[in-house]
């Protein structure tokens, strides 16, 4: 279905009288040129509505209305019932939205804001195959039965208000993808999000809203979950589930699927996250957060606050580039169980300059110079090269060998090839290449 560029002001327009009638009525507007999910205020019921060019489902006053010319249905977004004079609940109330003349709306939306949008994409479904949208829900509960065993996709569009789930997701005959979609994370809070008694391996989608729980259990062994822009609070899995996990620009708090491949970028960890293995790029770790990882954990580009712990019990791998590992050690980030096995990547040489005091070798003789510990730190019994930095500090005297110690400092071993005792006088400057630490 090809897809045609609309102009804002064909998007949301000017407020109508009524909802039908000859003139300034929402019934009377020509839909053709406006774009799918369009918006119009009715002033007749105080509502709102939103246009679905592709919907055909028949008309149902005053909430589904077929425009005179045009495709699509509008279908009531957001009632308000009757106005107020002051709106005694607020924006939250249970009688609907308020505004500066008090919108209490005896019609309104009660204790549960409809859901906005829901839509089947299964052609073989009895619920509304052609993905055109259903009767605003008023619940949760109501909704679950609905598509509990159906085949195919199906989503959501929620409003801005905390939305208590009061059933929980059951089994999915198939492998769904199950999308809630909502204003932003500070504008939708979806609570006690329940998935079990799953069969398949389902995929579910979360955008645009702060998930305040979310638990997997029953008999799901593998799920996919995904989440952008979200907050996500707290989740947790049984040990028996699997699956991966992909966040891109979330909030990650107290978040327990340690079962499950983690794939996360451009977020921040606030709390205490546990996963099987894990890959986090351009990632932040809050002050006192901490990661615990089963398998193996991969950092690229991550930032670090103060007292963050990474956790592992058996000495896991644990790579990252060179500047994620000097972040990590400037942070003092610790690991109160296992020190990880740690690898650098990109991992190259460190060309530095060091000074050492007076060097008197005698007559054919080596003398041994501590340098002490280079900057960058030095990988223990690693490997070094050593020159003198020039000018050199006498014909006679030349670097025979270096090493580094079990203490991680660099020892140059200064040979005299003349047959008369040679003095350097201090400072003797070197140049050193060496392999970087590549343990904590």
């Amino acid at each position: 279905m090809s897809i045609k560029a609309f102009p804002a002001e064909l998007r949301i327009l000017q407020s109508v009288a009524t909802v039908s009638g000859v003139r300034d009525s929402l019934k009377a507007i020509n839909t053709d040129k406006l774009s799918d999910r369009a918006i119009v205020a009715v002033a007749e019921n105080n509502s709102l509505y939103m246009l679905r060019r592709e919907s055909t489902t028949a008309e149902s006053l005053p909430d589904i209305v077929a425009p005179v010319a045009g495709p699509g249905r509008w279908f009531i977004y957001s009632s308000g019932g009757s106005t107020g004079a002051t709106g005694a609940t607020g924006a939250d109330g249970t009688d609907g939205a308020t505004g500066a003349t008090g919108a209490t709306g005896a019609t309104g939306g009660g204790a549960f804001d409809p859901i906005q949008q829901q839509r089947f994409y299964d052609e073989t479904s009895a619920l509304t195959p052609d993905g055109s949208i259903r009767a605003p829900y008023t619940d949760f509960a109501t909704f679950f039965t609905e598509v509990a065993n159906q085949t195919g996709a199906w989503e959501l569009t929620l409003p801005g208000r905390s939305l208590t789930v009061d059933a929980p997701i059951g089994d999915l005959t198939t492998t769904p993808t199950v999308a809630f979609q909502g204003l932003s994370a500070n504008g939708t809070i979806l609570d006690d999000i329940t998935i079990q008694g799953q069969t398949s391996d389902p995929r579910f989608q979360f955008e645009d809203l702060t998930l305040t729980s979310l638990s997997i259990s029953g008999a799901i062994t593998f799920v996919r979950l995904e989440a952008r822009n979200c907050t996500i609070t707290a989740a947790s899995a049984l040990a028996t589930v699997g699956g991966a996990v992909r966040l891109v620009n979330c909030t990650i708090g107290d978040v327990n699927l340690d079962g499950l491949g983690w794939s996360v970028s451009d977020s921040t960890i606030s709390g205490a996250a546990q996963c099987n293995t894990g890959v986090l790029r351009d990632c932040n770790f809050a002050d006192g957060s901490s990661v615990t990882f089963a398998t193996s954990l991969e950092l690229w580009n991550c930032t670090f606050g103060s007292g963050v712990t990474l956790v592992c019990n058996s000495s896991q791998p644990l790579t990252m580039d060179m500047m994620t590992y000097a972040n990590l050690r400037a942070a003092g980030v610790t690991f109160p169980d296992t020190t990880p096995t740690l690898t650098l990547r990109p991992h190259g040489p460190v060309i530095a300059g060091m000074t050492g005091t007076t060097v008197s070798v005698t007559t054919d003789g080596i003398l041994q110079v501590d340098l002490g510990v280079p900057d960058p730190p030095a990988e223990p019994l690693g490997q070094v090269t050593a020159s003198f930095h020039s000018p050199s500090p006498g014909t006679t005297l030349v670097v025979h060998s270096a090493e580094i110690d079990a203490a991680g400092h660099v020892l140059v071993n200064v040979l005299n090839t003349s047959g008369t005792t040679q003095t350097a006088p201090d400072p003797v400057l070197y140049t050193i290449v060496y392999q970087p630490r590549v343990t904590p």
